[in-house]
């Protein structure tokens, strides 16, 4: 049976959707659409996810353009899919936070990653709880690019590559050095 995930990101007056059956086989085909934020625009969308069946919904916004997007949800959307035959409870969320929270632990506990530096950063100043929640956001918009632009992940982490090590070693040098230290790079050949 289709299982269909719908992905919102939230502009302030633009929606960009994305639409997939995850359980396809083979290659995942997905149906995006545009459409503007005024209330009638939003009724529309909601029509159209009802009739595209979808199950669930994600969305990704910035500031508060996501509270009309939600009411609109809220109002039209979540009482046609609780009616749905086999339709169980809305607890999805809490499952998916936790999840997103496992992940956004192991990644900020892998060495070398752009995730160890953010928590690095954050940590300090938030606090765990709060900073896995930022890196939990940042996976989540992560998963929203990989799915909806179909591109694939690349590290940019620091060990990535010899250039910046490089480049974080002069960095290092030129602090030292500012410091009042005498610092040469030890040069090897290899």
């Amino acid at each position: 049976m289709a299982y269909r995930i719908a992905g919102i990101d939230v502009h302030k007056k633009m929606l960009a959707v994305v639409i997939c059956d995850v359980e396809v086989d083979g290659e995942f085909e997905f149906e995006r659409r545009r459409c503007g934020s005024n209330p009638e625009q939003l009724r529309l969308l909601v029509e159209w996810l009802i009739d595209q069946q979808v199950e669930e919904i994600v969305m990704e916004s910035t500031a508060q353009y996501w509270k009309p997007v939600w009411g609109a949800l809220e109002r039209y959307w979540k009482p046609i899919c609780q009616k749905r035959e086999g339709a169980g409870p809305m607890s999805g969320n809490r499952h998916k936070r936790r999840i997103l929270n496992q992940t956004a632990n192991a990644a900020a506990k892998s060495k070398g990653t752009v995730f160890e530096i953010v928590y690095r950063r954050l940590t300090p100043r938030l606090g765990h709880n709060q900073t896995i929640g930022a890196i939990a956001h940042r996976l989540c918009r992560l998963i929203w690019i990989i799915l909806h632009e179909g591109v694939r992940y690349e590290e940019r982490g620091p060990s990535v590559s010899a250039i910046s090590k490089r480049r974080r070693t002069n960095r290092m040098i030129r602090e030292l050095r500012g410091l009042g230290y005498r610092v040469e790079p030890l040069v090897t050949t290899v």
